[in-house]
């Protein structure tokens, strides 16, 4: 089934839409043949960039014989896209790390799954998708095996997972980046109150990063919280005003020195 797998709808516009499609035609050899937003204009700015795919806002209008309909779309959206969906021969595949691949029952086609990338996506930031992990997941072995074969293409990292264990990855995801890359906002802040930006901090950030995988995280520790330094804690918690940022900085204090002493 994999060698089938030719043609493709992109259905979707946004950060990861725009960095599949690029990768499915260019590296994958899958050609596009439609890209559908609700918004017309993304999905032109998409097709623009490859090699003959064309933009519609009517999911009415995608055509039926594609091999592969990608739907990279906000998790909240992608019951109504499947309810939508018009009647297909190929397979159909989301790219979101929490929803389960059962969403997508209810739309008539060859196969479903989830091909997801675990990966932060920005529209205009060129990546290289070489290094970046897929979790593939198929409601039969033959939809599983097909979707792996564009992901080996684009990546060296591809692997099977159930929609349990990309549930997983998917919140471990959010605390290493989400939840950090706010934590370096508010660092971001702090510094801007003393003149200088976040570049000060890029070599502590690469080191830390690389401590953390190379070490693993809890050895990697140190800072006032992991030796329970309490005149630093005290000092830093009464220079911040913001009672939010108190009670942040009070709480992941709490959880470092919990996980120091499990050690």
């Amino acid at each position: 089934m994999e060698g089938t797998l030719k043609r493709a709808v992109i259905i979707g516009a946004g950060n990861v839409a725009t960095h599949l499609a690029s990768a499915l035609e260019n590296t994958a050899g899958i050609a596009i043949d439609t890209v559908w937003s609700r918004n017309i204009e993304n999905a032109s700015r998409i097709a623009a960039g490859l090699k003959s795919a064309v933009a519609t806002d009517e999911i009415s209008a995608i055509p039926r014989y594609a091999d592969l309909y990608l739907i990279a779309v906000s998790d909240d959206a992608i019951a109504d896209i499947a309810s939508s969906m018009p009647p297909v021969n190929g397979m159909v595949a989301h790219t979101s790390g929490t929803v389960p691949i059962d969403i997508l029952a209810t739309v008539s086609c060859k196969g479903y799954g989830s091909f997801y990338p675990l990966q932060t996506f920005s529209k205009d930031r060129a990546l290289d998708l070489a290094n970046v992990p897929f979790f593939i997941e198929g409601n039969d072995e033959e939809t599983a095996k097909a979707l792996y074969g564009p992901a080996a293409r684009i990546s060296t990292r591809v692997i099977y997972a159930d929609s349990s264990l990309r549930g997983k990855l998917h919140i471990a995801a959010v605390f290493a980046s989400n939840f950090a890359n706010a934590l370096w906002g508010v660092a971001d802040d702090i510094l801007a109150e003393t003149g200088l930006g976040l570049d000060i901090l890029h070599p502590l950030l690469e080191e830390t990063l690389s401590k953390a995988v190379l070490m693993g995280p809890d050895n990697a520790q140190t800072g006032p919280a992991k030796r329970n330094d309490q005149h630093t804690i005290n000092s830093h918690l009464a220079k911040l005003t913001d009672p939010r940022l108190k009670e942040l900085y009070s709480g992941l204090t709490n959880l470092i020195i919990a996980r120091q002493c499990q050690k």
